[in-house]
């Protein structure tokens, strides 16, 4: 990804956040009722028309808009059980333009949310929540961090999450850009963390990542942002 630029994946991926939030369909109706928020104002206001909604939904691979869109309503119902799992610390790595610590406010009001993820695109993220007057929560902690390049672990704890509290990790659309060494070295620091903690990620199979007819595979490239890891389809 070109550092000078937010992550355009994560553009991509309000852009379709932001047409579920006006799907009628209640399947494919997520409540990121921010999400128009960090795309463009012609999108915001053409993606109002169902007709546009339609040809966006079409022009993408089969599955992958109910992929992304499910996506999003599965997290979105593991963090609103936040409060009752009693979960004392939430880290979202990648979180791209992701809101759910203002969305989820109410429920996550005595955690400590983390989100984690390269800093130009948290300072992107920073001033399109400050121009739309949307206030932080006082309990939202942002690192910067690269995840392919830094040590993961001292990045962390310098950064005052403790792995001896209840905690919810996040990794939404995150392991397939990371090398596998990393992925490996982030899942079993994870795993140390106190009993009862959560880790909620997603995948691709390594198959997607040896061929070269994954359409997916070429929406991401085009955006700069390879995927990198993959599961054994027949490990799973």
């Amino acid at each position: 990804m070109k550092q000078n630029k937010s992550s355009q994946t994560a553009l991509a991926i309000a852009l379709v956040r932001a047409c579920s939030y006006l799907e009628p369909i209640s399947q494919l109706k997520t409540s990121d009722y921010l999400a128009s928020k960090f795309i463009f104002k012609s999108f915001a206001f053409l993606i109002k028309l169902g007709f546009v909604r339609n040809f966006i939904h079409k022009n993408l691979p089969k599955g992958l808009y109910e992929w992304l869109i499910l996506r999003t309503k599965f997290i979105d119902s593991i963090v609103s059980e936040a409060a009752d799992s009693q979960i004392e610390q939430i880290l979202i790595f990648g979180t791209g333009f992701d809101t759910r610590s203002i969305r989820f406010s109410h429920v996550l009001k005595d955690s400590k949310v983390f989100e984690i993820d390269l800093a130009q695109t948290q300072n992107s993220k920073k001033k399109i929540l400050t121009k739309s007057k949307i206030a932080l929560p006082s309990n939202l902690h942002f690192i910067s961090l690269d995840l392919n390049q830094a040590s993961i672990e001292n990045g962390l704890f310098k950064s005052g999450i403790k792995k001896q509290k209840k905690t919810l990790c996040i990794l939404e659309g995150v392991l397939m850009y990371l090398e596998p060494k990393k992925v490996e070295t982030l899942l079993q620091f994870l795993a140390s963390f106190a009993s009862g903690s959560q880790v909620v990620f997603d995948y691709v199979y390594q198959s997607e990542l040896l061929g070269n007819s994954s359409k997916e595979k070429e929406i991401v490239k085009n955006l700069h942002e390879d995927w990198l890891w993959g599961i054994d389809k027949h490990a799973v």
